[in-house]
């Protein structure tokens, strides 16, 4: 006769569970910590060997954010957000590049306005706005993963000090 038990995968030992948290944590810091240097390895290039162009506000895609009252089931717009689309000149041909940056409630360029664009010297489609070299996403990457990583590092001490005893 065997000995049919069902296989608990559930590990109640909180020394490793709280071990592979802690691995989990520092493995996402490590990631955010990474993907921060390859923005400023990128922001970096563009600065330096970008090409420099005009782009011409052709159009504008418009996102509306709507929200259904529960009572009335009345519509509301929330949010209006547009994106400009580009027409701009490189190497003898015309290109069209939707702006990934949008603005709120109100278009920021007129139509047939001119905007400053920069492209990557081996990738034309590769196109940014200058404002778009922005340290904001460079900083978020470096805290928030310095601090899931130095979070992660204290979990791990602290598992392995506890050594699994109960408090």
């Amino acid at each position: 006769m065997s000995n049919n038990k069902p296989v608990n995968l559930i590990n109640k030992n909180p020394t490793v569970s709280g071990i592979i948290l802690a691995v989990i944590l520092i493995g996402i810091g490590a990631a955010l910590i990474l993907t921060g240097f390859s923005l400023k390895h990128e922001n970096a290039y563009m600065r330096e060997f970008g090409v420099e162009t005009v782009g011409i506000v052709v159009d504008y895609d418009i996102y509306v954010i709507e929200s259904e009252d529960e009572e009335d089931g009345a519509i509301t717009v929330d949010e209006t957000r547009y994106y400009a689309i580009l027409e701009y000149q490189a190497e003898g041909k015309t290109y069209a590049w939707k702006s990934t940056n949008y603005a709120k409630d109100k278009m920021p360029y007129e139509i047939g306005g001119t905007v400053p664009l920069i492209y990557a010297p081996d990738d034309i489609e590769n196109v940014f706005l200058p404002d778009e070299f922005t340290n904001s996403s460079v900083l978020f990457c470096f805290i928030f993963g310095g601090l899931l990583s130095v979070f992660g590092v204290f979990v791990f001490a602290f598992m392995v000090i506890k050594g699994g005893k109960r408090i």
